[in-house]
């Protein structure tokens, strides 16, 4: 279960404080007439469509303290979730609408649901929110001096080989082999050209 609250940028107080079991929404604080819940229509992904499509509203978690969770194994092998401030319960994981919210109560408080595992009251589950992925930039690795100097060595080897170059003497492009191209010397030309441009003198 997901706690929230929608507040707007026009108020201090909360619109609304919703519990959600990612489909259903327990509305147990609404300012707005209803007429928040009934746009959302008790949809949750409906809720975030019109909290993200506004201007003014935001949703977020909570930040004070937040009522425990008392949950009960059933004999028939379902699972009842009921908040500490008795306002929300689930079945199955499922939150329910206020009318069998209130069957379900009256069914274990007249013993018409057999419960094989009683919540300890004393002890009440924490309701922690949902882990959300968030991406963490990894730090940047100190590169090892000694890489760093081998790394720095060959490049100014390269800058000291380059510097003595020019556009009659280039050893780079000396260096490369034209065996078996029909004008070795039109290729030797063209990268002189290409890398120098025309011979002005």
């Amino acid at each position: 279960m997901e706690l929230h609250v929608i507040m707007s940028s026009y108020s201090e107080l909360p619109l609304a404080e919703i519990r959600t079991d990612g489909i259903n929404i327990d509305w147990v604080l609404d300012n707005t007439d209803g007429k928040l819940s009934r746009m959302a229509g008790g949809d949750f992904s409906r809720l975030k469509f019109i909290v993200d499509k506004s201007h003014h509203l935001t949703m977020k978690t909570p930040d004070g303290a937040t009522p425990g969770i008392l949950r009960y194994s059933l004999e028939n092998g379902d699972i009842v979730e009921i908040t500490t401030d008795g306002k929300t319960a689930l079945l199955n994981g499922k939150i329910l609408p206020e009318d069998e919210k209130m069957g379900l109560m009256s069914a274990l408080g007249s013993g018409k649901i057999k419960i094989k595992n009683k919540a300890d009251i004393e002890r009440p589950l924490p309701i922690t929110p949902r882990a959300t992925k968030s991406y963490k930039k990894p730090a940047p690795q100190k590169m090892d001096s000694r890489v760093h100097k081998s790394i720095a060595k060959v490049h100014k080897k390269k800058r000291d080989s380059e510097s003595t170059n020019s556009r009659h003497s280039d050893k780079k492009i000396d260096a490369v082999d034209f065996t078996g191209t029909s004008c070795p010397d039109f290729g030797r030309q063209l990268l002189y050209l290409l890398k120098y441009g025309e011979d002005d003198a």
